[in-house]
């Protein structure tokens, strides 16, 4: 698990950072000062790895590695968690490997052994993306550990056993890089990070 996913700065200059133990933590480098949000009426899964987003309404989006998304209103200072039996109401799995958005509207999460999870922040209602052997175009796996979107707003999307699968917005349909065993071919199938860097050539890291 990427620890850099486990922190992320807001509008205002904070940098929350959350881990293994309860709530989130809000540091401020101007000051030194450290503030952790919390709630004793929660269920963070305290031992659960997570991962950290922050939306343009400064909203702190977390996924854990066992109970599901929740995510927290500073403005407001609430905590809401959100179901993980599927069903439109909750993720499909327990496990998010990483939060991306999608616009202004939507999040992307990567889930382990549920695809992607597409998250409606208005309706507050889930749409799933998965592996399907009757559809040789859409993704080749469902454990998704990392999502990217660079600067063409093509979706790089890192898989557990899949190798990479990349899905361009103006083609409806998703490619596959994997290892083919020569050695212009993807080094490895597990990926765990994706970086674009100053003249758009992607780097990706593997496990």
């Amino acid at each position: 698990f990427n620890s850099a996913k486990m922190l992320a700065i807001d509008s205002k200059g904070f940098i929350w950072i959350t881990s293994y133990n309860r709530g989130v933590n809000r540091f401020d480098p101007r000051t030194g000062n450290n503030t952790r949000f919390d709630d004793p009426n929660f269920d963070f899964g305290a031992t659960n790895i997570k991962c950290i987003y922050i939306d343009g309404d400064d909203i702190v989006w977390v996924g854990t590695r066992g109970n599901g998304l929740y995510s927290f209103d500073p403005s407001k200072n609430k905590f809401e968690q959100y179901g993980y039996n599927g069903g439109g109401t909750g993720t499909n799995t327990m496990i998010v490997c990483d939060i991306i958005p999608d616009g202004d509207r939507y999040l992307l999460l990567g889930t382990d052994q549920g695809g992607i999870n597409r998250f409606d922040k208005e309706s507050k209602t889930f749409e799933y993306i998965e592996y399907s052997q009757t559809s040789p175009q859409g993704l080749n796996n469902n454990g998704i550990w990392c999502l990217f979107k660079d600067r063409e707003d093509i979706l790089w999307v890192g898989t557990s056993a899949g190798g990479v699968n990349y899905h361009n917005p103006k083609r409806d349909k998703f490619n596959h890089f994997t290892n083919k065993g020569f050695v212009n071919s993807l080094s490895y199938n597990s990926i765990l990070c994706f970086y674009e860097d100053h003249e758009g050539m992607i780097w990706i890291g593997t496990d």
